[in-house]
């Protein structure tokens, strides 16, 4: 007697790892075509790290010659639906023609089912569904079904009083001069101190001693007025607008579905090698759903709206979901690039204009989160 899985691999992992996982069998069979390979054998290192009692092993199936994978997919449903056995088999992944030929082929030998985006289990046959438990799927194992890794991260938990406490100074530092500002602080070298000059302004930070003297001029020059600023994490608030993402990292902290929130996240190629990508601010939901946030003061370069849509979908999966926060309004090209892309886009202004602007906000992510991405 065995409990086996036979999952459908295609382009995306995740909803083949998180059914294995909802019902952990002895043997997994990942069925895979040429091109969704190398997500099969994702799944398999995943499975290893997760589940090493299960052992998974990829089959390929052919796509082009139909009565020979209709053959191939009878003689799999003959070898593994023994009396005795166990046997559920997953139909989301792979194309459509192989789910309907492997439920053709299974049912009534084995439990066919589905996983959706929200983590619902569907017995296609029985119609009885129940919602998988996913918050044993760390971040970790979904940057590694992705096929890179987390180099670094930083828990919001990590931010001290006294960073909090510099928002409101960075931000009346911005205003006196935002040119000059957005020059000193935008591409900073990345070292322990600095001396950074424009506009008659002065940056200067020691991130070993986390204090950072800034003097901020107005663009007549006609006064300047003088900062200190003193926290563990001041030059990384100063510098790439770390401070608004703390910003909003904080407010999304509030939402009632946030149970983990990270900034700074970056990512590498599984074995080594340069940093891919960064994400700003990383939420984990009460109900394990991941949000990837970008967060710019303004969006200046439309495409930028494209990049971050390719990038977290890539790493989270189609499930995963994304917003993008501004400091003030979006420009009109931007927002329809959001538009187009299915990002909702909110700016702080709004959000931050009363109490129930806020909580408006929230019922919004609260609706978005429980609609399914197409």
């Amino acid at each position: 007697m065995a409990k086996i899985n036979i999952s459908l691999v295609g382009r995306q992992p995740y909803p083949v790892f998180a059914q294995i996982l909802d019902n952990p069998p002895q043997q997994v069979v990942l069925v895979c075509s040429d091109e969704s390979q190398p997500q099969g054998e994702r799944i398999k290192r995943a499975l290893k790290k997760k589940c090493p009692s299960i052992a998974a092993v990829t089959q390929p199936l052919g796509t082009v010659d139909h009565r020979a994978v209709l053959t191939d997919i009878r003689a799999m449903a003959d070898v593994h639906c023994r009396p005795g056995n166990e046997v559920t088999v997953n139909l989301v992944g792979g194309t459509k023609l192989w789910s309907l030929w492997f439920h053709q082929a299974f049912a009534g030998r084995a439990r066919c089912v589905v996983i959706d985006q929200n983590n619902v289990v569907l017995d296609v046959d029985t119609l009885e569904s129940h919602r998988f438990d996913s918050s044993v799927i760390t971040l970790d194992d979904v940057m590694g079904l992705a096929g890179v890794r987390i180099s670094s991260k930083t828990p919001l938990s990590s931010y001290s009083p006294e960073d909090v406490a510099l928002i409101p100074k960075i931000e009346q530092m911005r205003r006196i001069n935002p040119r000059a500002f957005l020059q000193l602080t935008l591409n900073a070298p990345d070292s322990q101190s600095a001396l950074m000059r424009s506009g008659g302004c002065l940056l200067r930070f020691d991130k070993s001693e986390g204090v950072a003297r800034v003097e901020m001029a107005n663009h007549r020059q006609s006064f300047t007025k003088s900062f200190v600023l003193q926290a563990p994490h001041v030059a990384e608030l100063l510098l790439n607008h770390g401070w608004f993402e703390l910003k909003v990292a904080l407010l999304l902290k509030r939402w009632p579905q946030a149970r983990h929130v990270w900034l700074g996240l970056e990512v590498m190629p599984e074995k080594g090698g340069a940093t891919l990508n960064e994400f700003d601010v990383i939420i984990e939901t009460t109900a394990s759903k991941w949000v990837f946030v970008e967060c710019k003061t303004q969006v200046y370069t439309p495409t930028d709206v494209d990049k971050f849509s390719e990038v977290a979908r890539r790493y989270g999966g189609m499930g995963c979901k994304v917003i993008f926060v501004t400091d003030v309004p979006m420009k009109a090209s931007a927002a329809e690039k959001c538009r187009q892309a299915r990002i909702p886009n909110y700016d702080m202004q709004a959000i931050a204009a009363s109490p129930a602007a806020t909580a408006a906000f929230f019922g919004e992510l609260d609706k978005y989160m429980s609609r399914i991405n197409l």
